[in-house]
Parts: C-alpha cells; structure tokens; sequence
C-alpha cells in the first residue's frame, strides 16, 4: 500500500487528530477517560463509551465545555456483541467516520477473592476475565475493522495489555495475565489482517497505574506488600522512574500512537513502565 510521504508535514499536524472521530472503551474514569480526554484535545470527535453511562454522559459533557468540539456517550457492555457493534455504528451515524478504536475497557484483580492459583479457580472466575479483558477487546477490534474496512480510510486499533505479560507479580495472576497475554497475540495477528487496509493495531502496556479500580484494589495490595506503607509508593519506589503512573502518562502515549507520529508502526507493543520490565 503506498502511504503520503509526511517528511515535510509540520509537527502540529503530525499529533492533530482535527476530522477524525475515535471511540474508547471503558471511557467514563481512569485510563479510558484520559485517553479520550487528550483525543479531544488533539481535535478528534470522542465517543465515550462505558458500562457506567451516567459516568459517560458526565465525561462527554465535560470534554466538550473543555475543548469544544464533539463527545457524545453511549453505555457499552463489551460482553455483548451486539452492544459493541451497535457502538461502531454509533460512531459512523453520528460523525460519518470511525478512524480510531480504543479498546481501553478491562478488569483487574481488586479483591482477595479475585486472586486463585490455578488448582482452586473456578471456570466463572476465569472465565469471567477473559470475556472482558480477551474477548471483549476483540470483538471491539472485529467491530471497528469491519466499519473501517467499508469505509476505506484507513485507522488505528489500540488494544491495552500490561507488564504482568512479561513479569509476573505474584501467585493469582494466571487468569488476568492469560487474557492480556492473549491480547498481545491478537494484537500482532490482527496487525497482519489489516495492514494491507490501511489499518494500523498498536497494543499499550502500562505498569501499575493510580486510576480508580486500583485505588479499591489498595487494601490487597497493602496486605501484600506486608502491611509496610502505601503500595503504590512502594512499588513505585522499585521502578527506575521511581513512580508508578499516572493515567494520562498512558493517555499520552495512545495519542502518539493513533496519531500520525506513528503511521509506520503496527502490530508492536508499547511498553509505558517507568523501567518495570527490565528490574
């Protein structure tokens, strides 16, 4: 496929995504709710969506009194197939595009419950997981490409993975790291189906990120790390960066990503770990 050359393109231009109409999942707080909120800020028209649509409306409502322009909001289960493709269309009825999929919806390990090792976890609990986590990402992602394909301007899938693919924190995990470990292959495999449609599939990898599901998840970790202090400032304390991140440190990095600074890669990870991966 050939591509515009953007050697003499202006920097400015490069990270606006002005005409451009994105979706993030999982929209209404924390990573969701950063990424859509610098998509906004690049010029894009957002559709927040979430479980939580009264969370959403509020989001929406208040991206569009900060940077003008538009954010609608919609309640999405990415459980259910029919809710997902509903939300792509929802993008193409509204703002005529859909050039942006952000599959930021997920969950996490937060209660003491959560964390099985293998030989005692139930079919529900893995189960569960993976039907958010692996199988809602790719029914986003088979949704989005669908409507991109048909509407022959190319675009960028972000799926969302995490560092516990590489380093595992600790016994409890094998559920949760199944199902980002799963992400990260569809991610590459989907790069390969699409690259030839113009259709550009980047996966994001945070570490440790203070956001709302994590706060709850603190009483766990607290336990964990020996009942010694905060466990985000212990951990973070591990890191090279010496923090644990923040959301729009990862909000950021999706920019880069769907923006066209990166119109040459596909089908990679984005490591945003502070160093975690390599102590």
């Amino acid at each position: 496929m050939t591509a515009a050359d953007l050697t003499n393109t202006p920097l400015a231009d490069l990270t606006s995504l002005a005409g451009r109409a994105a979706v993030v999942t999982g929209a209404a707080k924390g990573i969701g709710l950063a990424v859509a909120s610098r998509f906004a800020e690049a010029g894009a028209d957002v559709v927040i969506a979430d479980i939580d649509l009264a969370s959403a409306e509020k989001a929406a409502a208040d991206l569009v009194e900060r940077f003008g322009g538009k954010a609608i909001a919609t309640t999405v289960d990415v459980r259910r197939t029919e809710q997902v493709e509903a939300l792509a269309d929802r993008s193409v009825d509204e703002f005529g595009r859909l050039d942006i999929w952000a599959n930021i919806a997920g969950v996490y390990p937060v209660k003491a419950e959560d964390f099985q090792v293998t030989p005692d976890m139930t079919d529900d609990a893995w189960r569960g997981l993976m039907d958010i986590n692996l199988d809602g990402t790719y029914r986003g992602a088979r949704a989005a490409s669908k409507r991109m394909m048909d509407l022959g301007n190319g675009g960028v899938i972000l799926n969302t993975i995490s560092t516990t693919v590489n380093k595992v924190p600790a016994p409890g995990f094998s559920h949760y790291i199944a199902s980002k470990g799963g992400v990260q292959a569809l991610t590459r495999s989907l790069a390969v189906e699409l690259g030839g449609h113009g259709i550009r599939v980047l996966a994001l990898c945070p570490t440790m990120v203070a956001t709302p599901g994590m706060t709850e998840q603190k009483p766990v970790l607290t336990e964990a790390f020996g009942n010694q202090g905060d466990p985000w400032e212990i951990y973070g304390s591990q890191l090279p960066l010496g923090r644990i991140a923040q959301a729009d440190d990862i909000a950021r990095v999706a920019l880069f990503a769907a923006s066209d600074l990166a119109s040459f890669m596909s089908g990679t990870t984005l490591d945003i770990d502070a160093g975690d991966q390599i102590v």
